[in-house]
């Protein structure tokens, strides 16, 4: 699908073209979250380097744990 296609889809579309292997899903819902994720884990942190390594775990167990 065009990236820019992508753009128009809810969450649950994205996530439902993410259980059905479409990685570029994975992409936009990651653009979609990240900052969010990445501001809440630094109001915790005070850290950038602990708020980014969080974000990236909390951003990896998400994708992988999707489909359920």
């Amino acid at each position: 699908m065009n990236p820019k296609n992508q753009k128009k889809l809810t969450d649950e579309q994205l996530a439902l073209q993410l259980q059905n292997g479409n990685n570029t899903a994975m992409g936009e819902l990651y653009l979609r979250y990240y900052m969010l994720v990445f501001n809440k884990c630094l109001s915790f942190t005070k850290n950038t380097d602990d708020a980014s390594d969080l974000t990236q775990e909390i951003m990896i167990r998400v994708m992988e744990r999707i489909s359920s």
